[in-house]
């Protein structure tokens, strides 16, 4: 497991449930991204995933 991971539950209408711990490690608003990375998915606020997208297609 990574230092930010934490394993959740999912209910019977397949959703998540956020830990606010996780939600303010990751600064997650309102609005999530979730992206697949290899054998796990992240998931971030969409601003700051917005930003590191920028940074990376201007390098």
């Amino acid at each position: 497991m990574f230092a930010a991971a934490e394993r959740v539950e999912i209910d019977k209408t397949g959703r998540i449930l956020l830990p606010t711990h996780l939600k303010e490690y990751a600064g997650i608003t309102e609005i999530v991204v979730i992206i697949g990375a290899g054998d796990h998915f992240e998931i971030w606020d969409k601003q700051t995933w917005d930003q590191f997208k920028t940074q990376l297609m201007q390098s």
